[in-house]
């Protein structure tokens, strides 16, 4: 079953990233049009789901060849999973122009949801693997390590949204909304990154044999 897991969630995955392509051709071309506004924050914003994404796969791949889904709980965890790529495929319609969402959707609530759920998943994995004392520590070091970015991106959807709503988003000039927009941009690349070295830095130490 775990087999059968992981490969539609690679299916599903190689259809987003694949969407995004289509996405591409609109926000690149012609390349002059990126620095205008708003393709300038429609480029950005790809660029930061791309990074999101490939990075997460990467992660989701380094994590299941290690606990792959087993019993109740590992139905739970793909469960979860499916839900965190929805998700995923919602950030890449946020960043299509042709998309009625407004960019902000990403900052407010998207990211916090997406590590909510990441959160619940190191969660479930915890309770599904309980193996050796390392391996639980481990486990339980990079599930603190999700809430941590989770609290920050839960402090940065409140930022945002006091800073793009306080006296009503309409009325912000196009080129605050630029600043914006491209400043939470930018702090969540850093956020995504700090969260994907702090995990990986962790190295599983397996157990030797008594």
């Amino acid at each position: 079953m775990s087999k059968f897991y992981r490969s539609t969630l690679d299916i599903i995955y190689a259809v987003v990233i694949t969407q995004n392509f289509f996405i591409v051709d609109h926000v690149f071309v012609p390349l002059e049009q990126v620095f205008r506004y708003p393709n300038n924050i429609h480029a950005m914003g790809l660029f930061l789901v791309y990074a999101f994404i490939i990075s997460g796969w990467i992660g989701y791949h380094r994590s299941i060849s290690k606990n792959p889904h087993k019993g109740a709980l590992g139905n739970v965890r793909y469960v979860i999973d499916l839900a965190i790529i929805f998700l995923v495929y919602y950030l890449v319609s946020i960043a299509n122009p042709s998309s009625n969402a407004r960019f902000g959707e990403a900052f407010e609530w998207v990211f916090p949801t997406i590590f909510a759920l990441y959160l619940a998943w190191d969660i479930v994995k915890v309770l599904e693997y309980k193996q050796t004392r390392t391996s639980n520590m481990i486990r339980a070091k990079r599930t603190v390590i999700t809430g941590v970015i989770l609290v920050a991106f839960l402090a940065q959807a409140s930022s945002y949204n006091i800073a793009s709503h306080s006296s009503g988003i309409t009325s912000i000039p196009d080129s605050n909304k630029i600043t914006i927009d491209i400043a939470y941009i930018v702090t969540s690349l850093i956020l995504i990154g700090m969260y994907r070295a702090s995990k990986w830095e962790i190295k599983v130490s397996l157990p030797r044999n008594r």
